[in-house]
């Protein structure tokens, strides 16, 4: 029922895939008043997406919709092709364009990805008009090496919002990427503080941590990110990192070993334990 209803939609929100859940959902929970006995888990987007897409495989928003689930789920490429067929669809998907420079940055292709990005603000009327389309748009454009960009957007949302959630996490993430560590760290301190339960904070923390030879506070974010989602290889790679930087081998052996069972084709893993022999 949930992926029938994907077809009711009319179009999902830039950098925003919520948009199509919330609607989907409601279009449900009016079947449900009518009568229906069912439970909807959104943890299992990914199942709903892809029955959306078997059922309607011409719907350009069940393409772009599935295009973002996959991108949370690491699978870039399979989301690169999928968001390709929905812009040839439908140029004016001012969407999709955003979430495929997004994927193109996930695999290492940020000139593609900039080429992209440079499409999708032709076609928005006004990219920054809100702190929160700010503070994103700085983000994707720090993830395809644009600092200069990334930088001067930073600057102008912490003034504008500065408690911001996510301004504090994308600058903060920024700061680190230009070597800004001092910077990166207080930003980066104050949206953990916001959002404990949230990994990315904490772990983008850590690598601050860990670059300023801070090992054991690394240590301690790191894995407090990996007690929130262990199920991310960059979180327990850098643990390992972090282990091994403080001399427990045993510890960045097993830490290792865990994200080679994530990523088994990493070479760099691979190196790493056959170092620590």
């Amino acid at each position: 029922l949930a992926a029938k209803a994907i077809a009711l939609v009319p179009g999902i929100g830039r950098f925003n895939a919520r948009v199509l859940q919330v609607a989907t959902t409601t279009i449900v929970c009016l079947a449900l008043i009518a009568g229906a006995v069912q439970q909807i888990y959104w943890a299992n987007d990914l199942v709903i997406f892809e029955r959306g897409h078997q059922l309607y495989p011409q719907s350009t928003y069940a393409k772009v919709g599935l295009a973002r689930i996959l991108q949370r789920a690491g699978e870039n490429d399979r989301a690169i092709g999928l968001l390709k067929e929905g812009i040839a669809e439908s140029a004016q998907n001012t969407n999709a364009y955003y979430l495929l420079a997004e994927a193109y940055s996930r695999v290492g292709n940020q000139a593609e990805g900039r080429r992209v990005l440079s499409q999708a603000l032709a076609l928005t009327t006004n990219p920054t008009e809100g702190a929160l389309e700010s503070a994103d748009l700085a983000g994707l454009y720090g993830r395809l090496g644009d600092y200069k960009n990334a930088l001067d957007l930073c600057s102008k949302v912490l003034v504008q919002t500065p408690d911001l959630l996510s301004a504090l996490y994308n600058c903060g993430n920024i700061d680190f990427q230009v070597g800004r560590y001092a910077e990166a760290e207080k930003l980066l301190v104050r949206a953990v503080q916001q959002a404990p339960g949230e990994p990315a904070p904490l772990f983008w923390l850590g690598r601050v941590h860990l670059q300023t030879g801070l090992t054991q506070q690394a240590q301690q974010n790191f894995s407090n990110a990996v007690a929130i989602r262990p199920g991310v290889y960059d979180y327990h790679y850098w643990l390992a990192q972090a282990f091994e930087k403080g001399g427990n081998i045993p510890q960045a052996r097993q830490q290792y070993q865990e994200a080679l069972r994530l990523k088994p084709e990493s070479q760099e893993v691979k190196l790493r334990l056959e170092a620590l022999r």
